[in-house]
């Protein structure tokens, strides 16, 4: 049996207070590209979550470094949009404005192609150790 909660879309210039629930989102690919779903507690301390953006979804981990872990963390999220249209983020902790700066965003973004890379390294070695494998047993016909 599925749990009922919540679905918290944020419009535009409305502050929503959350609480988190988990530290890490859960990711999938959405038909706006990659989403990323966070569980949290509503302001009514009900069961909800909402999809965040890559854009949001990065913001939130690097406030989430700052102030330690998200889970339990309560935030304010608030979708902004400027005369000209544009929209972007501000996260508040206890009405004291915690958005990251643009340079700590692009840190982070920069910091996941790393650790990529180093997966990446990881996993093409797996791939010619178990190459190397496969030669040594053959060499030896077998016997291993």
């Amino acid at each position: 049996m599925s749990k009922n909660i919540d679905i918290i879309r944020f419009q535009d210039n409305v502050p929503v207070i959350v609480r988190f629930n988990f530290s890490y989102p859960i990711p999938k690919n959405g038909r706006y590209g990659m989403q990323f779903f966070y569980g949290v507690k509503n302001d009514m301390g009900r069961e909800a979550g909402f999809y965040a953006t890559e854009k949001l979804h990065n913001i939130l981990q690097v406030v989430g470094s700052v102030v330690g872990n998200l889970k339990g963390c309560q935030l304010e999220i608030e979708k902004k949009i400027t005369d000209g249209g544009k929209s972007f983020w501000k996260i508040y902790e206890k009405e004291e404005d915690i958005t990251p700066s643009e340079s700590q965003i692009k840190d982070y973004v920069e910091s996941l192609g790393k650790k990529d890379e180093v997966q990446d390294a990881i996993d093409d070695l797996k791939i010619r150790v178990y190459d190397l494998e496969k030669i040594v047993k053959n060499l030896s016909g077998g016997i291993c």
